[in-house]
């Protein structure tokens, strides 16, 4: 359960497989090969809550549900295979990955069913071909029996069935919560687990019997992906994935309940491979094969859907920007095919004001202060390229001209001719360089802790404030990454740990360690690019730029952040721009704020 077949393969026979077609997406991203499958990220706001799909290719309708804790990248490689011949969605099931958990009362396998269900009609699909692994599996099987009319054929690889002795004796540190840490222990703890999966089933029993097939341990990237994928869902995952450990009372009534075709698979070796020896007898339509590998699987898989697959072809994606109250996710698709990850929020009547972020890390930091605005403005927060969400740009040494032009054109994918724009930290240098390239484009211009430092600082922060992260067999890169985040709360700049350098300011609230965690985390989402747009920044004469802008500014200076030192200067460079303090929560100045920027 906890280890998906990806993770499984990397120990055994498809370990070659994977190295030569995956690999971390941390590099550039590359242009579409021509020829080649156009893979677009989505999200659907479903019962109030985003739901994140991937989608490709057009035809019959196929749906993929992945195994947990995982996400919907579990499927990245075969998503291209299939596409060739068929419209194919793979979700990330809620409260994993990019989709948003359940309430708490709601968090099974029947609930997760019910909301792909609903994103099935979201989308306006016809009845589809299901195809679920492990978790992924019990959940299919739920939403077949729950919603037949959607359903034509059923595809299970590796449906859990575990024996009540090894409910009683298996899962109990196995289903341990994560607890983020205020001394960061707990990133150790993670990395130690993710890492164990290879060699364990399940990886909490650490008995000769409990051996999995090993031809080697997986590599720092491999566990580094596997732990990320429980990163991104480790504080929610949980009731989930233990309603799909104990799923097994319910599958002979599901099995028999179901009227259409059924393959069930297993691959040799898998952890769930002695569960096909569990299933209650099974109707004339539905099959069960134990299959030596995934490339067996995906033989017999591709020689399975023709027999199954409808010819009614689902409906072109319609992309709706949000309307629901709260924060939503949307990723917006630019000229050129690349995407870009928005947090969006406030009425759609309102002024436009594109919120951009500081680094590192992403819009995620600035949630409080995104709903604060929310009441005032329709609010775009950005994930810039190579942080959070958003992929990073094609070269690895990207300018600050290059992050505001993908700013004009997010602006212009959004159909939004002129908007007021607020920029935080190193974000206030893209948000100065757009207001100087594309003025007409500016309404107002927020500019709140800008980086205004000399020559000859900027190319020692250059050297040394944001050093590449490069990824230890031991995990030790998590800590040093939290350590360098915690440092910047101390000093300034963080790397110069001396006591003339100490920040004297009361910001206890960041120490804490849920911020400090999310921080991380949101770094190690791009831990290849994280860095790109800091150095870009760097490269900026800030002060140059001041000179040059003709929109209407608001400078928000903020005590409590590293730039303060540079507020003096900056308000000197801009002596006709209104100006007000950030509140010390980071949103009690916005009602003031609203006002200044003309907003109702």
């Amino acid at each position: 359960m906890s280890l998906d077949r990806r993770t499984f393969i990397t120990s055994t026979a498809g370990l070659a497989f994977l190295a030569s077609a995956t690999g971390l997406a941390q590099a550039a991203v590359a242009v579409q090969p021509e020829g080649s499958v156009k893979v677009r990220n989505r999200i659907l706001r479903v019962g109030g809550r985003d739901v994140f799909y991937k989608h490709a290719g057009k035809g019959a309708p196929i749906v993929l549900i992945h195994s947990s804790p995982g996400d919907s990248s579990f499927w990245e490689d075969e998503i291209p295979e299939l596409a060739a011949n068929y419209s194919v969605y793979a979700f990330d099931s809620p409260g994993f990955g990019r989709s948003e958990p359940p309430p708490e009362t709601e968090r099974d396998v029947g609930f997760m069913a019910e909301r792909i269900a609903a994103a099935l009609k979201a989308l306006g699909l016809p009845p589809a071909v299901i195809i679920g692994s492990h978790t992924g599996a019990a959940v299919g099987t739920e939403l077949t029996v729950r919603h037949p009319q959607m359903v034509r054929g059923l595809m299970l690889d590796g449906i859990p069935v575990f024996s009540e002795h090894e409910l009683e004796n298996w899962f109990g540190d196995f289903l341990d919560p994560l607890t983020p840490e205020k001394r960061a222990g707990h990133f150790t703890t993670m990395w130690t687990r993710s890492r164990d999966q290879g060699i364990w089933f399940p990886w909490s029993i650490n008995a000769p019997q409990q051996l999995m097939p090993l031809r080697r341990l997986a590599g720092a990237q491999q566990i580094q992906r596997n732990m990320m994928r429980i990163m991104r869902s480790a504080r929610t995952y949980l009731p989930e994935f233990r309603s799909a450990v104990f799923y097994a009372p319910r599958v002979p009534a599901a099995l028999a309940a179901i009227e259409q075709p059924t393959y069930i698979v297993c691959a040799k070796g898998d952890p769930l491979s002695p569960h096909m020896a569990r299933l209650p007898p099974l109707k004339s339509n539905q099959t069960v094969e134990m299959l030596d590998g995934f490339m067996e699987i995906r033989e017999r898989r591709a020689a399975w859907l023709p027999g199954v697959m409808g010819s009614v072809v689902a409906p072109p994606i319609v992309d709706k920007l949000p309307v629901d109250e709260g924060i939503s996710g949307y990723i917006v698709e630019l000229a050129d095919g690349r995407e870009v990850f928005l947090r969006v929020a406030g009425k759609p009547d309102k002024p436009a004001l594109l919120l951009i972020h500081d680094a590192p890390g992403s819009s995620h930091m600035h949630r409080p202060l995104i709903e604060a605005l929310s009441a005032h403005a329709r609010v775009y927060a950005v994930d810039l390229p190579g942080c959070g969400e958003t992929e990073p740009l094609s070269t690895q040494t990207p300018t600050i001209g290059d992050y505001a032009e993908i700013m004009r054109s997010v602006m212009t994918a959004l159909g939004l001719r002129r908007a007021s724009v607020h920029g935080i930290g190193f974000g206030s240098s893209v948000a100065l360089e757009l207001a100087a390239r594309h003025p007409q484009m500016v309404d107002k211009l927020v500019l709140q802790s800008v980086l205004l430092a000399s020559a000859e600082d900027r190319a020692d922060m250059l050297a040394h404030y944001a050093p590449r992260i490069e990824l230890k067999a031991d995990g030790s890169h998590w800590y040093t990454t939290w350590l360098m985040l915690r440092d910047s709360l101390v000093f300034w700049p963080w790397y110069k740990a001396t006591g003339d350098r100490l920040r004297q300011v009361d910001i206890r609230d960041q120490f804490e360690a849920i911020p400090l965690h999310d921080r991380t985390v949101e770094v190690m989402k791009q831990y290849g690019s994280y860095h790109h747009v800091i150095n870009a920044a760097l490269g900026q004469d800030a002060q140059a730029v001041l000179k040059q802008i003709q929109s209407k500014a608001v400078i928000c200076t903020d005590a409590r952040h590293p730039f303060v030192g540079y507020d003096a200067a900056l308000v000197a460079g801009q002596p006709n721009a209104k100006q007000l303090q950030a509140a010390a929560n980071g949103t009690d100045h916005v009602k003031q704020l609203a006002g200044l920027l003309g907003l109702k």
